[in-house]
Order: C-alpha cells, then sequence, then structure tokens
C-alpha cells in the first residue's frame, strides 16, 4: 500500500502532465475531431502516412473525410480535411495584401486525370511496366483521353467543386514584436511544407494502388489471353478516372491573427494564406485560429449542400 508522500509524488506528478503542452496539444486534437466528428465526417486522429520524397513515415494531427456518390453518374467524390495543430507561444501572425477571393478557390485534387498535362506519362510508364505494346499503349492513351474529356471537356466539369470563402491574403509574419521569425523557422513556413509533404505523397499512393491493381490483373487466372488483359487494365484505368480526392489543409493555431492594412491592424478569426510559386502558380492553407474553429468549420457545409444539390447523396 503506497503511503502518503508516494501518494503525493504520484498527484504531483499527473498535475504536471495535465498542465504539460504535451498534454494540452492533445486535448486540442482531441477536441478538434470531436468538432467534426459531430459535423458528420469520418475523422482520424495522428493518422500516419509515408512520405514519398523521404520514405520516412509522419504524422498528420487530425484527417476528416467525406465521400459522396451520385446513382445515375459512374463519379464519386471524396473530400479530406488535413489539419495540423501548432502552438506558437507568445507569438502573432500577422497577413497583408488581401486577395480577391477566387485566388483561393481552387482545391488541391488528386485525380489520374491530371496526367493530361504532362501528357500522360505516368500513364503510358505504368502501362509499359505491364508489358503493353506499344501500339496498344496509344490506343489506350486515345481511349482514356476521350474518356476524360468527351466533347472536349472535362469529364467532371459540371461538378467542379470551389472552397468556401474565406479572406485571402498573400503575405504574412510571424513575430512576438522584438523577434520576428525567418521563413524556415517560422511554424506557418514547416506546416505549410508539413500539409504539401501529405498532399504530394497522397498523390503518389494513387498512382501505386492502380499499380496494384493492374498487378493483380496480371497474376489473374482467368485473364488468359493478352487480349482480355489489356481490356481488363483500360477498364481498371478508367474506374480509377471515374474517381475525385479533394484536400483543404488547413492550420489551427493558439496565437492572434491579424490583418495589416493602412498601417493598422484588425484582428481576424480565420484566413486563408496564398503561397505564390514564381511561375504563378498558387497553393493555399487556411489558418484559424482555435477559438474561432467552430465558426469556421460552418463553412463547410457549402461542400454538403453543393453535391445534394447535385443528386450526391453522402455515404
Amino acid at each position: 500500500m503506497k503511503d502518503k508522500s508516494e501518494q503525493e509524488n504520484g498527484d504531483s506528478l499527473k498535475r504536471r502532465l495535465l498542465n504539460s503542452s504535451a498534454i494540452g496539444s492533445l486535448n486540442q486534437e482531441l477536441n478538434i475531431y470531436n468538432k467534426f466528428e459531430k459535423l458528420g465526417w469520418s475523422v482520424s486522429h495522428s493518422p500516419y502516412y509515408s512520405d514519398s520524397n523521404t520514405g520516412k513515415f509522419r504524422e498528420v494531427d487530425v484527417s476528416a473525410r467525406k465521400y459522396w456518390k451520385i446513382d445515375n453518374e459512374d463519379f464519386s467524390f471524396g473530400l479530406n480535411f488535413i489539419i495540423e495543430c501548432k502552438s506558437i507561444n507568445n507569438y502573432q501572425i500577422v497577413v497583408c495584401n488581401e486577395q480577391k477571393p477566387e485566388k483561393g478557390s481552387y482545391i488541391e485534387n488528386n485525380w489520374i486525370g491530371d496526367d493530361w498535362s504532362n501528357h500522360y506519362s505516368k500513364t503510358i510508364k505504368l502501362l509499359e511496366k505491364h508489358n503493353i505494346k506499344p501500339q496498344d499503349i496509344q490506343e489506350t492513351v486515345k481511349l482514356f483521353h476521350k474518356h476524360l474529356f468527351p466533347d472536349g471537356l472535362i469529364r467532371y466539369i459540371d461538378y467542379r467543386l470551389e472552397s468556401f470563402e474565406i479572406p485571402v491574403y498573400c503575405s504574412f509574419r510571424e513575430t512576438n514584436i522584438g523577434t520576428t521569425k525567418e521563413m524556415e523557422n517560422s511554424v506557418v513556413w514547416k506546416a505549410f511544407q508539413s500539409l504539401f509533404s501529405y498532399i504530394n505523397s497522397h498523390k503518389v499512393h494513387a498512382w501505386k494502388d492502380i499499380d496494384f491493381d493492374l498487378y493483380d490483373i496480371d497474376n489473374e487466372e482467368l485473364i488468359s489471353t493478352y487480349e482480355a488483359r489489356l481490356e481488363a487494365l483500360k477498364e481498371a484505368l478508367i474506374l480509377h478516372s471515374n474517381h475525385f480526392e479533394l484536400i483543404h489543409p488547413v492550420l489551427v493555431v493558439e496565437s492572434k491573427l491579424w490583418e495589416l492594412k493602412e498601417n493598422n491592424l484588425e484582428e481576424l478569426k480565420y484566413c486563408r494564406l496564398l503561397f505564390q510559386d514564381i511561375s504563378g502558380f498558387d497553393t493555399w492553407i487556411d489558418i484559424v485560429n482555435y477559438n474561432s474553429l467552430d465558426e469556421y468549420l460552418t463553412n463547410s457545409k457549402k461542400y454538403d449542400e453543393f453535391y445534394t444539390e447535385k443528386g450526391f447523396k453522402n455515404d
């Protein structure tokens, strides 16, 4: 039986643990998990993925997903919120140079049909790997393109989803007034890199899924002829191209957010931060103050409303 001093030491340890930043971080993640779950999202806490660049396993704090299917079409859509939670003690995030809402309307997607912009290089490489003859590869790519762009328009043009509108900015600083963090040391910048590491790995994994399906076809005993195997490979490509994954990256912080405008500061609840490639390609993450997360998440209802109006059902 523990004596009084042992009990007091145990209680002291518990108090210190409960007041630690580690427990505070876990509690924040659990609260975010619960908020998404109450809104009907399928949620995962601390899921891992393999970084496509390093091969190392990395962690996402929270991911939340919904899936929509339509009865009279062969389309399906999945939308993923990927959330990083960061505590930036004593630092403030200041954004400036507000942009037009359409600058942040594009949602990152993971669709194998995007390979058309690379002249179907991944598709061709995959078919070559599975020993499809050169002339049949050309015909398969033509068929694939026709499926993706019937009548010259992208197949899912009527179902193109845009992100909900929140204020969009293209520049930021992370400061505690006395010190301003350099870009490579910024929590915002590191979170951006982490979130887009996930997105890139998600896209790589999609092609691995197709490769795995094609490998199964290669080894299917019932498909005994080259012609039958070729047709099965074409069907697998088309099947995968009928599904679209959309990815919405979010950074949740306890720090205050500020807009700098005309040498004045106004507090923000959340905003969208553009990261502009010098070539003109924009990507973004949403930055949300933790205390305003409930209000921010009400915007996500737009996604359900959009697909419901199109006749899709949440599965």
